[in-house]
Parts: C-alpha cells; sequence; structure tokens
C-alpha cells in the first residue's frame, strides 16, 4: 500500500469510528459499544502519527546522511511495508550519489596522478588563508624543498617570488628569475585565479625557459652580429679603399710625403672629395654607434593616467602636416572614455615612428589610408596602427624588430626595436600582422 492509500484509510477509519462513537453514545442505548469505538478511534489516531513520525524520521535521516555525505545508509525494502515507495525512492538515491561520489573520487585520483607527473611544476593556495593545498613533484624540485606550508613561506626562497605571486591577477604571465641555492631560473610564471568549495585558490604554473632564452638568445646574437657586421662593412670598406687611395696620391713608393702643391686639379679635386667621403662615413660610423647606445640607456617610463583621446589628438597634430602633404586619408577610432597609465612622451615617440612607417608603405598606393585605433580587451588596451601599403614579406618580417635591421636606404634600423623597448618598459608588447599587397597592422597591448 503506498503512502497516500495509508494515510487516506487511517483517516477514514478515525472518521468513521469517532462518528460511530458519538452517534451510538448519543442516540442509541449501547454506550459500552460506543466506548469501543472511541478505543479505535484513538488507536487508529496513535497509528497515524506513529506512520507520520516514521517517515518524518526515516527523510531526516536521509537529508543527514546527504548533509554528512554518508551514502551507506540503506532502507527495508519489503513489499508489506507502507514505506516501501519512501525506502525505494532514498535507496535509489542513495545509489545514485555513491555512483557520483566513486566517480569524483577517480576523477580525482586521476588528476591527482597528472598533476604530480606532469613536467610543469604546479603550486595552488586558498588565497584566504595563504595555506598551500597542493605542490607537485615538480614544484618540489624546482624550489629544492619537499614542503612548504604557505606562500609567505617562500620567502624563505627567494624574498621577492610570494609578492609577485600575490599580485599577479587571473591570466597574467610574468617572466621572473628565481635564484635558489646560488642558481638562477629565468621562469615565466602564469596565474589563473579559481574556487573550489566556495574557498577562493589561486594555481601557479612556474616554466623553466632556460633553454628557450638560451636558444633565442643565441639566434638574437647571430642575427644582430650579422645586422652589425654588415653595417660595419658598409662604412668601413669604403673608408678602407679611400685611404689606400688618398695614401698613394699625397705619398711615393719610398713612403715620403709628396708636395700636394703640385697636385694636378684632377687629383686635388680627387684628394678633397676622398677626405670628404672618409669623413662623412666615419661620422656615419659614430652616428651608427651612438644609436646602439640609445637601445641600451632606455630611461625608466614616468607612468601617468592618459585619456586616449589625448594621445591620439596629440598624434593627429604632429603628423597632419605630413599626412595632408602626402595626400593620406587618416582615420581614428577610440572610446571617449578610454585612459591608459604611460610615459607619454615615449609611447608618442613609438606611435610617430609606427604612423612614419604606414605613411611611407602607403604613400604609392591609389588611395593611401594610415588608421589608428585603440580598444578595451579584457584587462588590456589595445592600440593598432595599420596601413594600406604594399605589405611585408614573411623574410623580412622575421628580422623587423633586430637592431639596425632596415629596408630604407636611409633608416637607421633602431626606431622598431626601440619602440618594442619602450613597450617593454611598460609591461606591455609591440607586435606585428602584415601580408603582402594587404597592408600592415602594428598592435601596442597595454
Amino acid at each position: 500500500m503506498g503512502f497516500r492509500s495509508s494515510i487516506i484509510v487511517r483517516v477514514l477509519i478515525i472518521i468513521l469510528t469517532g462518528y460511530s462513537a458519538i452517534y451510538l453514545f448519543l442516540e442509541t442505548p449501547f454506550w459500552l459499544l460506543s466506548m469501543w469505538m472511541i478505543l479505535i478511534t484513538v488507536l487508529a489516531t496513535i497509528s497515524l502519527v506513529r506512520y507520520l513520525e516514521r517517515n518524518r524520521r526515516d527523510m531526516t535521516s536521509f537529508l543527514t546522511s546527504i548533509q554528512q555525505n554518508d551514502f551507506t545508509t540503506s532502507f527495508p525494502n519489503k513489499d508489506d511495508d507502507l514505506r516501501t515507495n519512501w525506502h525505494y525512492a532514498f535507496n535509489v538515491i542513495n545509489a545514485k550519489f555513491q555512483e557520483l561520489r566513486s566517480d569524483k573520487q577517480s576523477n580525482y585520483h586521476f588528476l591527482e596522478a597528472i598533476v604530480e607527473h606532469t613536467g610543469v611544476p604546479l603550486m595552488c593556495f586558498n588565497t584566504a588563508t595563504d595555506k598551500i593545498t597542493l605542490m607537485n613533484d615538480a614544484a618540489k624540485g624546482l624550489l629544492k624543498k619537499p614542503f612548504i606550508d604557505s606562500i609567505s613561506g617562500l620567502t624563505k626562497i627567494d624574498k621577492n617570488l610570494s609578492k609577485l605571486i600575490l599580485r599577479l591577477q587571473s591570466g597574467e604571465k610574468e617572466l621572473y628569475t628565481l635564484n635558489v641555492d646560488g642558481e638562477a631560473m629565468p621562469l615565466s610564471i602564469i596565474v589563473k585565479e579559481l574556487k573550489l568549495e566556495n574557498q577562493p585558490l589561486k594555481l601557479i604554473a612556474f616554466q623553466n625557459i632556460k633553454s628557450e632564452l638560451e636558444e633565442k638568445e643565441l639566434e638574437s646574437w647571430q642575427k644582430l652580429i650579422r645586422v652589425l657586421t654588415h653595417e660595419i662593412k658598409n662604412s668601413a670598406i669604403p673608408i678602407s679603399t679611400l685611404s689606400s687611395v688618398i695614401r698613394q696620391m699625397i705619398m711615393d713608393d719610398q713612403g715620403t710625403l709628396k708636395d700636394i702643391s703640385q697636385l694636378e686639379q684632377d687629383d686635388a679635386d680627387d684628394l678633397k672629395n676622398g677626405l670628404t667621403t672618409v669623413e662623412k662615413r666615419s661620422k656615419g660610423l659614430v652616428k651608427f654607434v651612438e644609436s646602439y647606445s640609445k637601445l641600451s640607456k632606455l630611461p625608466e617610463p614616468e607612468l601617468k593616467s592618459i585619456e586616449v583621446s589625448e594621445l591620439f589628438a596629440s598624434i593627429e597634430n604632429l603628423m597632419k602636416d605630413e599626412l595632408s602633404q602626402k595626400g593620406i586619408e587618416y582615420k581614428s577610432h577610440y572610446d571617449s572614455n578610454l585612459s591608459i597609465s604611460i610615459d607619454q612622451e615615449m609611447v608618442e615617440q613609438v606611435l610617430i615612428n609606427l604612423v612614419k612607417n604606414a605613411i611611407q608603405s602607403s604613400e604609392k598606393m591609389d588611395t593611401p589610408k594610415v588608421e589608428l585605433k585603440a580598444d578595451k580587451v579584457g584587462n588590456q588596451t589595445i592600440i593598432s596602427v595599420g596601413d594600406n601599403g604594399g605589405g611585408i614579406s614573411p623574410e623580412v618580417l622575421e628580422d623587423i624588430f633586430v637592431p639596425f635591421f632596415t629596408t630604407k636606404s636611409e633608416g637607421s634600423g633602431i626606431g622598431l626595436s626601440l619602440s618594442r623597448q619602450i613597450m617593454k618598459s611598460h609591461g606591455g608588447s609591440l607586435s606585428v600582422k602584415s601580408e603582402e599587397g594587404k597592408g600592415s597592422m602594428f598592435y601596442l597591448r597595454f
């Protein structure tokens, strides 16, 4: 019998016996029978109350088990038991919870095995309590500590590491040189914030990038040496050749100085032009060396909050004459409320350089265009400088940020490399997308 049927039967018995007891007592002389009816009514009422209490206890026991994550409790499931439907439902739910718990534990152990055996050092800590809840073998090996209980305990290894981890926001990445037992290790540190069972956690991944940096460093040195060699040879060879010619003009085979006043006019003119060329190329080489020193003596940026509209207006005022003279269409797009924290003079220097490059790239097109745009994407502000010029070939694109590399006859080759350094000093980046015949787009990410 079901729960509803059991309740209805008991209530009907109470009503019928109660009514019968009253009728027999008031309308008939069978008052003794009326007493029996009253007794049956009382017993039926007690049975109803006990039945409801028993079901309430079962429900309370079931809910308490769920609250305490105890799914081992089982309930009798007899055919003649009025609570059969309840108990069957309880047992089905318990079995499902047990299955889910088993799956959860299996997934946890699987994830735990992956975390422990991965080569990436991982650490997780509770941001509310500062306690480290996870630290895999790779992290223990990196930090050379078998156990660390709190994030503040990292100060014993490196005094600035814990400050960096606490400062980084979710999704942020930063390069850091970790010093452990006198060994310097360049790391890429990535942080992800998450919540587990309403507990605020921060997951940190450490990546030792020493080998990658060494490879990139070697590649950069090779590129730099190639460019330096090319530039120095371009100046040194003409100077050496002209010096040899001049020496022959003013000295005889015995090394005695000739009487320069006796030179013919053409030889005198050649001597003058040769000396002028040597001077010019020497000054060019000095200028080249001075340009190199600019790259190594970049000042620290003085950051101030600047409206993007103000920054773009300044660039437009500086470049409008050149844009107008060359008939180039100029457009800018930005949010009027957008602002960034920058050193305005330094970032203007970057934008002026990029706009000049865009002008030179697009000026020979039928309808030359240069466009500045600013957007807020997540926690980044992105300024883009684009043109519809001829684009950059893949071979050249690989080297455009290398110091002194240039495809221009009068270029110094430090503009883009200096611009990238300025962006790095702002904690940002400078990148480019370009396709031959479809123009170029440079991205300043703050």
